[in-house]
């Protein structure tokens, strides 16, 4: 079942931010390289962006809010499956035809939560897509700019950098999130919070429909 456990799509937000420059990295081999920068190595967790960044967070609960009836139309579909699923496993005297009966309304909840499923799981996604790119766009950005500030030569995306195997080890005080997130926020907060009131689902930034 789609649980709207906020998606990560932001996971790669910063990959862009933390590569070699298009120029750098089609240089010819023979041309001469700068001397490596001095600075520190940082690492972030954007796998709670979706919660922390107010800007993502403003657009995660409207397209969550935009879609719930979807998915409690969902939920229901799989209870009905449930409820029929346990009395077809449980109960010891239905007749042959009743058992069919129940097999076949079974079948049929399953195939259409799977549909309905499917259908959403896609909706939802390019929903978020389009609301969040900016944002994406304007964390990369700022990704860029807090490094330099900060004299960071390198940052890492903390989950996929472990689940990958490429930390043997790393120290917990080159972790940023909480100060980036503070950082950004501040710079940019939700229009929500810049209005005083929170947008409801479907508004525009702009206010027009």
């Amino acid at each position: 079942m789609i649980s709207f456990t906020r998606p990560v799509l932001v996971a790669a937000l910063t990959v862009a931010a933390f590569a070699a420059p298009a120029a750098l990295a089609g240089q010819a081999p023979e041309q001469a390289v700068a001397p490596l920068p001095d600075g520190k190595v940082a690492v972030v967790n954007t796998d709670v962006f979706p919660e922390k960044i107010a800007e993502l967070k403003e657009k995660y609960d409207q397209i969550e809010s935009q879609y719930k009836s979807r998915f409690d139309v969902i939920q229901k579909l799989a209870e009905e499956a449930k409820a029929i699923g346990d009395k077809l496993s449980s109960s010891t005297d239905l007749t042959l035809d009743a058992t069919r009966q129940l097999q076949t309304q079974y079948e049929d909840l399953q195939r259409r939560g799977t549909r309905e499923e499917t259908d959403l799981h896609d909706e939802v996604t390019r929903a978020l897509d389009t609301a969040t790119r900016p944002i994406q766009e304007k964390l990369k950005n700022f990704m860029s700019a807090y490094a330099r500030e900060h004299g960071i030569v390198a940052v890492f995306n903390l989950v996929p950098a472990a689940d990958s195997g490429l930390f043997a080890f790393w120290n917990p005080g080159t972790d940023i999130t909480d100060d980036f997130v503070a950082a950004y926020n501040k710079a940019n907060p939700a229009a929500g919070a810049r209005t005083g009131t929170a947008p409801k689902p479907g508004d525009s930034p702009s206010g027009r429909p």
